[in-house]
Parts: C-alpha cells; structure tokens; sequence
C-alpha cells in the first residue's frame, strides 16, 4: 500500500543455532518469516524496511540480487542470503554473542552464489531454503590445525545424548583435517502431499516410512517435535515464537502448534500419518544433505548406504538398529552414520570419510494466524580425510 512505513516492523527473524563443541568451528544460521506469507510486505519495502540490522542502502543489495529471479523463487533467495550473511558474520568467535553494529562495524551483506564465499569472506558455505524459511552453515578454510584445537572450545549445553566428547570425535577420525558441511530445509506439509498425491513416487523415495513405531513412540516423538528448543537459539532479534511481531508465550506456541497435522493443506489422516511425514523430510533431508556432500551435479544417493554406528561400548553418540532409516531422529542430538558401498567410494573421492554426522531441529512458522507448520531442518557433517577442503 502506498505511503506505508513497515521499518521497525518483525516480519524476519534471524538466528543462530550451537552446535556440537567439536563442530564448533561452523555456524548455522536461520532466517524465517514471522507472519502468514499473505501478511508480508513487497520484497521490496521488507529488504528496505524489514530486515532488522540491514539499513534501507543494504536491504536494497538483497532485493537486487533477487530481482532477475522468477518471483515465486525472490523471496526464497533473499532469506536464505540473510541467513548466509548471519552466519558468515558470526564466523569468528568474537562476533558469535556481539551486535555487529556496537562494535562500529557494518553488516555484512551477502547476496551472491555460495561459491563466491571463499574469495569474498575467506569461508565456505552450504544454503538451503523452503517458501517461508532458509538456513545456512557457514565454515572457514581449513588450516593443518583445525579440528582437534577447536575441542579447546567449551562445551555446548544440550542434551546428554547429543554431547561429543573431544576425545571420542579424535579416536573416531585421527586423520581428519577438517570437516565438509552441508545443511537442507524441508517442508513437512510438502512432503506430506506429494507422499500422499502421488504414492508411486512415494514409494521410490528413500527412505521408505512404513515405520514400525508404537503409538505411544508416535505421541512421545510428535511432542518432541513441538517442544521448544530456546535454548539452543544463540542469538536472535526478536522472540523465537512470534507472529506479525508479537512475542507469544510457550502456552500460546504449543497451542498454535497442538495437532498441526490436522491443518496441513492436505491434512495427515492420524498420529501415525504424521509421524511418518516428520521421519521422511528428516531423512530426505539427510540424503538431500549428502548429495550435496558428493558435489557432483545431478546426481542420486542411495540413502541405504547409510547405516548407523553400533554404541561402541556406551559412547556419545545416538545410535538406532538397522531400521535407522525409517527412524525419528531427536531435535538437538548427534547421530554418527557409516557409509558404506559405492558411496563411500563417492564420498573419498571427493576427499571424505565414510562418516556422516547428522544433527536436525524444528522451525515453526505461521501457516495462519492461530496455526504454525514444522519445517525439518537437518546439518550434515563429513571428516574430511586429509589436507584442506
């Protein structure tokens, strides 16, 4: 509308996620929308007026970027390049909990393809993004010295199951230099309906969900999914669960939450339905996490190459039984996979160990005004297995 003035006004939020303390050196960040996409101003008044800590001059940088883009695929770019910037600036540990601006710097602003990261910011990037929301790992060039001196870092505060300890990551790869990331985004409703509209398609998928959870693993994993994860946000501008800018408690959220299956545009039939939807857009994404890992354009992965590792006598490390695959895997935890046949070969051939780190969590968005929708979000982690990446 003309004349309108939406400066000041919450419709983005930004943060960023901790990880693992052996992971410490890469950052993650997320930048979703906090209002009904319906709500949402013109790309152009929210890069200029809408983005907290962008000036008018530097939103503009954004909106350029996007602009010879198909319109449907605008605003997508424009999150998932906020997020970008994000975590590049909170590459270096001093920047990590500090306001870019208190310390008399300027933002950054990065709204080019991820393969320009190294030359520009001296890091590499991996960037996913949905409608609504995008995320992006941030990570610098390797030095000789990278890996094990970051277990020098304090310890992140999650979950028991999801601690790795320094010297359990250091037997498990010796060798490695370094670690190759990638993050994905998934749309839960989305995979649900193509599942649902197209079931031949859905039964080629990889994984396969006919999962063998009992209804009481079903409610316990749903409820997982809806708890909130504050903790684990580092940094953000505005509150974790808001809409159209109003902070929302933790009643309030659960509420707007509280069978969320029942509201998708095609709604999931039962628990049991759901359930399987959040396991495939969590495995999808993992696959969808390894290809990107592989490197080679338009290529599959055959996700049954992914196995999880047995307990080891009792370590860190999260592990399911051979159906890991059509498994939920825990918000905010480590699970150690082993890569196996013609994919380890692919994976050393682009200088990897058959070693795959995965760690997901949660976004909720606001589908509607009383209503928010999960979107998966899962980071992959692969040792490198020698030299520089």
């Amino acid at each position: 509308m003309p004349g309108t003035s939406y400066r000041g006004a919450a419709y983005v939020s930004c943060h960023t996620h901790r990880l693992p303390a052996c992971f410490s050196r890469a950052v993650t960040a997320v930048c979703k929308l906090t209002s009904p996409a319906s709500g949402i101003p013109p790309l152009a008044s929210l890069c200029t007026a809408g983005l907290l800590d962008y000036s008018a001059r530097e939103g503009e940088a954004f909106s350029a970027a996007a602009s010879g883009l198909h319109p449907r695929h605008q605003l997508p770019f424009v999150l998932s390049r906020v997020a970008a910037s994000k975590a590049i600036a909170s590459l270096s540990p001093c920047e990590r909990s500090t306001d870019p601006k208190k310390k008399g710097r300027l933002p950054v602003v990065f709204a080019d393809r991820r393969e320009a990261a190294p030359a520009l910011h001296g890091c590499l990037l991996s960037i996913s993004h949905e409608d609504s929301v995008a995320a992006s790992v941030a990570w610098p060039l390797s030095s000789s010295n990278t890996m094990l001196n970051d277990c020098n870092a304090a310890p992140t505060s999650l979950d028991d199951r999801g601690k790795l300890s320094c010297s359990v990551a250091a037997s498990l790869y010796p060798t490695a230099a370094s670690f190759a990331y990638a993050i994905d985004v998934v749309n839960v409703a989305e995979v649900h309906r193509v599942r649902s509209r197209f079931p031949l398609l859905g039964q080629r998928w990889v994984p396969q969900c006919n999962t063998a959870a009992c209804a009481e693993d079903v409610r316990y994993g749903l409820a997982c999914l809806q708890k909130q994860q504050q903790t684990c946000v580092t940094e953000t501008k505005v509150p974790e669960d808001i809409v159209g800018g109003e902070g929302v408690n933790s009643r309030e959220a659960a509420d707007r939450r509280d069978k969320w299956w029942a509201h998708l545009p095609t709604p999931c039939v039962s628990e049991a339905d759901a359930f399987a939807a959040v396991v495939l857009a969590q495995h999808w994404g993992a696959r969808e996490c390894a290809v990107k890992l592989v490197g080679i354009p338009g290529r599959s992965f055959a996700y049954e190459c992914v196995r999880a590792l047995s307990s080891r006598g009792g370590g860190p490390f999260v592990t399911e039984s051979a159906t890991f695959t059509v498994s939920l895997m825990g918000p905010h935890t480590l699970y150690c996979a082993e890569v196996s046949g013609v994919e380890a070969s692919a994976f050393a051939q682009q200088g990897l160990q058959s070693l795959l780190f995965l760690y997901t969590w949660t976004e909720w968005l606001p589908f509607s005004t009383s209503v928010d929708l999960p979107y998966v979000v899962v980071l992959a982690c692969a040792p490198c297995l020698s030299g520089e990446w």
